[in-house]
């Protein structure tokens, strides 16, 4: 199975993959939805592909209902050292 490298390969990269999931996009009143993503890494700041990934889903769940994204707020929690770092996005769907 796993056994010197492969077996800390087979414990580290699960974890880091875990870490960097998002929440889906979910409803949190009406007509406003969430959605957020983790960004883990061993530097200060986030990653900018982790906003631009919250970003896309936003835009595809209200592409897939035919309306335009309207942010709310986004808010950018930024990685300390071996801490997670989140984006988050609160938003509407409007009509076109």
């Amino acid at each position: 199975m796993c056994s010197g490298l492969k077996k800390t390969l087979c414990v580290v990269v699960p974890l880091l993959l875990s870490a960097c999931g998002s929440t889906g996009v979910y409803p949190v009143g009406s007509d406003v939805y969430y959605v957020s993503q983790r960004s883990w890494q061993l530097e200060l700041g986030y990653t900018p592909v982790t906003k631009a990934t919250v970003l896309s889903e936003a835009e595809s769940f209200c592409t897939e209902k035919g309306e335009n994204l309207v942010p709310v707020e986004l808010e950018v929690k930024d990685s300390v050292l071996l801490t997670n770092g989140r984006v988050s996005l609160t938003f509407r769907c409007v009509n076109n």
